[in-house]
């Protein structure tokens, strides 16, 4: 799944070979943590001094992705025309 979000590698032997932000062993599921904390992408860059715009929204695609994924697809019950 990683390969399908640039920016987002496993590598093994990195963080237990889990998905990681290219260049870090900051995973994206940190960053999520802090988001729904209520951080900021400003908020995020202060724990994370070395990440970039990009990373933090790389990292936050990843983690909406999975959960999509997890959830899959989604059916409309309604039945009103």
């Amino acid at each position: 799944m990683a390969d399908d979000f640039p920016g987002i590698v496993r590598t093994p032997g990195v963080i237990s070979g889990g998905p990681r932000i290219d260049g870090t062993r900051i995973s994206p599921s940190a960053v999520m943590s802090f988001a729904r904390a209520g951080y900021s992408v400003d908020g995020i860059k202060a724990q994370y001094p070395t990440l970039t715009d990009r990373q933090i929204a790389d990292a936050l695609a990843y983690e909406v992705g999975k959960r999509s994924r997890r959830r899959g697809p989604q059916t409309n019950h309604n039945t009103e025309n």
